[in-house]
């Protein structure tokens, strides 16, 4: 799931890069795709979440996921807007360089589906009575 969120991801930056953002329906085609690169992963992470968390508990973990993706959102922009301020293309450097972003949030997501498969296999068994 959470590679099909950094796909979306690459979608939007093609989009962006490639879109007339002048015509209006180009402008909804990227807001819309956008919108689904934002929360597609961060659905993603909540069901994972909460597959992982008691249920009586899972307010809480929402609340820390959420903070958690708040803060990580925050302080990841503040370094991609230093970087694209003196970038040679200026903000035109954006679409690249949220593709290349999202090219490593695939690599991440495959590489945490690994760990979460291999950790299943570990996971021993109950055993029905």
């Amino acid at each position: 799931m959470a590679a099909a969120g950094a796909g979306a991801v690459l979608a939007f930056a093609v989009a962006l890069g490639t879109a007339d953002l002048g015509d209006p329906a180009s402008l909804r085609a990227v807001a819309a795709l956008g919108g689904a690169a934002v929360y597609g992963a961060r659905v993603a992470l909540q069901l994972t979440v909460r597959e992982h968390v008691a249920p009586s508990d899972s307010g809480k973990a929402d609340a820390v996921t959420n903070c958690l993706a708040e803060c990580g959102g925050a302080l990841a922009g503040l370094p991609l807007v230093h970087v694209l301020k003196r970038a040679p293309r200026g903000w035109a450097a954006f679409p690249a360089t949220l593709a290349a972003a999202s090219l490593v949030l695939v690599a991440a997501a495959a590489a945490v589906a690994l760990l979460d498969a291999r950790a299943r296999r570990l996971r021993p068994r109950e055993k029905v009575a």
